[in-house]
């Protein structure tokens, strides 16, 4: 009985998760597939004279699209917009590795340039070479997760003709 309603219950989240982009799979140039989007929804919105715009949705009608772009609302005529995507959060994994690598090397470094002028063996420090590094990764990772947050175009819902 459990597994049956763990399986219902994960079935109905995917269908929950995949709701937002089933209206990318409607017509391209379907204008009514933006008049459907929630308030809220994040958006990127492809001007015709080629500029981005980042924002969150305000209110759609048949001429217009009115979007929240950094505290300030901005309204967009229908006839000035190329295309419109979903905004989609990013990973940030390759930023938390290009970190984690750098804060590595950092700490190896560190290590090193604390044992260099090290004459007799027994003042050496070993546990610097082992935690340096360690401790860089891990800061250089958490520091790169930071830079790496965003949002990034994703499924097209609009363009036009």
């Amino acid at each position: 009985m459990k597994i049956k309603i763990t399986i219902v219950l994960l079935i109905f989240s995917l269908f929950l998760t995949a709701m937002p982009f089933s209206f990318a799979q409607t017509s391209q140039n379907d204008w009514s597939a933006v008049q459907k989007l929630t308030t809220g929804t994040d958006l990127f919105i492809k001007t015709s004279n080629g500029k981005t715009i980042k924002g969150s949705l305000v209110t759609v009608n048949d001429n217009e699209v009115e979007l929240s772009v950094k505290g300030s609302n901005r309204v967009l005529p229908r006839n000035n917009i190329e295309a419109i995507y979903f905004a989609v959060p990013k990973s940030g994994k390759r930023a938390r590795l290009i970190g984690a690598g750098v804060g590595f090397l950092a700490g190896a470094a560190a290590a090193g340039t604390l044992n260099r002028d090290v004459i007799d063996e027994r003042d050496y420090n070993y546990s610097a070479l082992v935690y340096f590094p360690i401790a860089g990764l891990i800061s250089g990772a958490f520091i790169g997760g930071l830079f790496g947050k965003g949002k990034k175009k994703g499924a097209l819902i609009y363009k036009a003709k």
